[in-house]
């Protein structure tokens, strides 16, 4: 699902990806990384995790009670639980 989406149009329910985080994922290999250590740019990862669990579980349950569904939720639902995935990956290195 990576390259789905551009940075520009990553929003779910109008959460969008903080400049940061675009930051993190962007650097090109070699590259120093964003110190997570640091409390604003640690508060900054947990406050946008937080907010897309809570969207991604309520896009969840609206998807398991929905008779049907359509491909484009299908997409937008994985692609925000691999968005979660990554998040959750890069706050465990805490680069």
């Amino acid at each position: 699902m990576d390259g789905i989406f551009s940075h520009e149009s990553v929003d779910y329910a109008g959460i969008r990806r903080p400049v940061l985080v675009n930051r993190i994922f962007d650097k090109p290999s070699g590259m120093r990384s964003i110190d997570l250590s640091l409390k604003g740019n640690q508060e900054i990862v947990l406050g946008y995790s937080h907010d897309l669990y809570g969207i991604l579980m309520k896009k969840l349950s609206e998807f398991s009670i929905e008779a049907n569904s359509t491909p484009d939720e299908e997409v937008r639902l994985i692609a925000m639980l691999q968005e979660f995935i990554k998040i959750k990956k890069l706050l465990n290195h805490k680069q």
